[in-house]
């Protein structure tokens, strides 16, 4: 079983990171993620099964094709994670005592 590695709080996978951005704003099948990101179907594929196994996205149905994939609470609690992580690189606190 192969799960969304994680270095510190940032996501690594760009792909996955790219799908659960765009299925903050909802959600969508394989095929409408694939095509809404311009990735190949069998890539999105596999990045959303890790994203699953990782119980950071969750089916709308037991039924596996067509369904509807969205973001878990744990999903989108680390989609802020990996926001703030980001942000931590670009602002240092405290500031650094020369720049008062």
């Amino acid at each position: 079983m192969m799960v969304t590695k994680v270095s510190g709080k940032r996501i690594r996978s760009n792909h996955q990171r790219r799908i659960m951005d765009w299925l903050a704003d909802g959600g969508g099948t394989v095929s409408e993620v694939a095509e809404a990101l311009s990735m190949r179907l069998p890539h999105a594929s596999a990045a959303l099964k890790q994203l699953r196994q990782s119980g950071y996205v969750v089916r709308d149905n037991d039924v596996i094709r067509g369904s509807k994939l969205r973001l878990s609470a744990q999903g989108l609690t680390r989609l802020e994670e990996d926001g703030f992580s980001s942000l931590e690189t670009l602002v240092r606190w405290p500031p650094p005592p020369e720049s008062c």
